[in-house]
């Protein structure tokens, strides 16, 4: 999406001093700020986010460990299993039906997964540790997530099944 200089301030944290900058020198300044605040491996993942962010491509960015050390961080660690923990308590309740689990978004205030899943408190990398390192520059924060079930079974006694997380 392209924005003018006018719709860039307004979003409140740009200024008209972030134009004097060249493309070139914003890149020196971005890429010394991802120096700065970071460590390998995660300083050729900021440093790749820079690239790509200044290739103005707007496609997705990923990394393999960016994904690891999100993955194994306490935060995401803690919303894994209270989500877990929070998805086997409804099929507990619905008797294994995951069809009564079914999110509908028309219906999100009366699905019973969203009360239990918005209490728990979301991966957050603020610690020393992911300022040292990268993780804070890299992603801070997540803003959002969906677990879609990959598959599922169940015999009325017992169920199995493939969760996937996506922040």
């Amino acid at each position: 999406m392209n924005k003018s200089k006018s719709e860039l301030c307004a979003v409140g944290w740009v200024t008209s001093a972030h134009f004097l900058l060249t493309a070139t020198q914003q890149r020196v300044v971005w890429e010394t700020l991802c120096r700065t605040l970071s460590t390998q491996p995660l300083q050729t993942v900021a440093l790749g986010m820079v690239t790509r962010f200044m290739s103005g491509s707007g496609t997705d960015y990923s990394h393999s460990d960016l994904t690891a050390q999100a993955k194994a961080h306490p935060t995401t660690q803690i919303f894994y299993n209270s989500s877990v923990t929070a998805l086997k308590s409804l099929l507990t309740t619905y008797g294994g039906n995951i069809q009564e689990m079914k999110y509908v978004a028309s219906n999100r205030k009366n699905d019973p997964l969203v009360p239990l899943v918005d209490k728990i408190p979301h991966p957050v990398f603020d610690t020393a540790s992911d300022y040292a390192n990268g993780l804070k520059i890299c992603v801070n924060d997540t803003w959002g997530h969906e677990i879609i079930v990959k598959s599922y079974a169940s015999d009325g006694i017992r169920y199995t099944g493939v969760l996937t997380f996506r922040q």
